[in-house]
């Protein structure tokens, strides 16, 4: 599986999409077993817009969610991306990157 990733504008974020997009998920991966390779990251885009994007572990958890909110595949977030949720290994990782 692939990395994913959601864009959320700055409209959509005062209007609450973020903060249900990350409850949501909080949510979903409460009691799983955290493993090196599962991560939700978040990059700025420019002043309008924020990519959330989902390590291929989480993905295929999340993957109703990511679909309810127009997540598409993509590539893995830069490497300055702002860790969210999990591990802050699964952007290095191989197994992620494969």
């Amino acid at each position: 599986m692939d990395w994913y990733s959601i864009r959320i504008t700055k409209e959509e974020s005062l209007q609450g999409k973020a903060d249900r997009l990350f409850g949501e998920v909080r949510e979903l991966l409460r009691g799983v077993e955290t493993h090196p390779t599962m991560a939700v990251y978040s990059s700025i885009v420019n002043d309008q817009a924020v990519d959330v994007y989902f390590s291929p572990e989480v993905a295929t958890l999340a993957m109703g969610i990511i679909h309810r909110y127009w997540g598409c595949q993509s590539t893995a977030p830069p490497l300055t991306a702002k860790l969210l949720l999990g591990s802050p290994t699964a952007l290095t990782s191989p197994q992620s990157a494969e």
